[in-house]
């Protein structure tokens, strides 16, 4: 297990150093300066991105980039004075962190109900009915239905604030926004293992001794029915956590997402590189947390072979 470990490991850092290569000469091939605005002189802009180190070869700024990541610094941001990176993601990340666990809890309750509804009723017209709106929400994008929640419950029937001031109401539009898609999906997951698992001879053989059909059902249909869902549970929760950034923006939510879309708007290379980098590394740890998880849950996996 720890050798696995170190070996995912030492493939996100590799990772990480190909994202961030990639990263960084993508945001130079971007068109314009971080710094040119409409009033700003050709001297102004000549000499902030001297001060900056924009003057230099990409190649050499890339170089300079790398040396500041190696002693953990993120850089300083081009459209805020003095504010460094690692303080933006210091400050945001607690609320994005905490919309995308709370909405991610909710969807794996939620979710797990409804798979398990649809396998277990008789009732043909409620598994389609379920089936046909799991289907609907998957296709609409997370902010297509931001907006649109936005306009019925905001600015209609005006019963929920638009806008995020921190109290418990303003955190149901954007949550539910964020915990509708992977609802579905969970849904649709534990629907389709939960049938294979119920055909299953385990299933049969524990009928056959008498069990009772509760125990059956929980202990062991449901047990091996949530592999395929814990096997995608890492890069589903680093979606919930980093899939907020649209919706962040939609409900002025001061989390890290907000940050992120306005740095791409203005250009902010520095703050995209570090969000890019920290969303990254988010990424591969729950990829490698799920992998770890599966392995405690079904002794039959051994990471340490991998």
């Amino acid at each position: 297990m720890i050798k696995y470990i170190c070996k995912r490991l030492a493939m996100g850092i590799v990772t990480l150093f190909f994202l961030v290569t990639i990263t960084f000469f993508l945001t130079r091939l971007m068109p314009g300066s971080p710094f040119e605005t409409d009033n700003i002189s050709p001297a102004m802009l000549a000499s902030l991105e001297e001060h900056y180190g924009l003057d230099k070869p990409v190649e050499e700024q890339y170089v300079l980039y790398l040396k500041e990541l190696l002693h953990g610094s993120l850089g300083i941001s081009y459209k805020k004075s003095n504010v460094n990176v690692n303080d933006l993601i210091r400050d945001g990340f607690p609320i994005t962190l905490q919309l995308g666990l709370i909405s991610f809890g909710i969807a794996i309750v939620v979710g797990i109900v409804i798979g398990v509804w649809m396998s277990v009723t008789k009732s043909e017209a409620v598994k389609g009915w379920i089936l046909t709106a799991s289907t609907v929400f998957i296709s609409i994008p997370g902010f297509v239905l931001a907006i649109a929640l936005m306009l019925i419950f905001g600015a209609k029937l005006k019963i929920l604030p638009v806008l995020f001031d921190g109290s418990f109401k303003s955190y149901i539009l954007p949550i539910t926004a964020l915990a509708v898609y992977p609802i579905a999906e969970i849904s649709r997951l534990i629907h389709s293992s939960y049938d294979e698992a119920m055909n299953q001879d385990y299933v049969t053989m524990a009928r056959a001794k008498g069990i009772g059909k509760r125990r059956v059902m929980f202990l062991h249909v449901l047990k091996n029915a949530l592999l395929p869902f814990i096997t995608v549970c890492g890069p589903m929760l680093a979606f919930q956590i980093t899939g907020s950034f649209v919706v962040e923006s939609i409900f002025t939510i001061p989390g890290i997402g907000k940050e992120f879309v306005n740095s791409v708007n203005n250009r902010d290379y520095t703050v995209i590189m570090g969000l890019t980098i920290f969303v990254g590394a988010i990424i591969i740890l729950a990829n490698l947390l799920s992998d770890v998880i599966c392995a405690l849950v079904d002794p039959r996996i051994k990471l340490g072979k991998n």
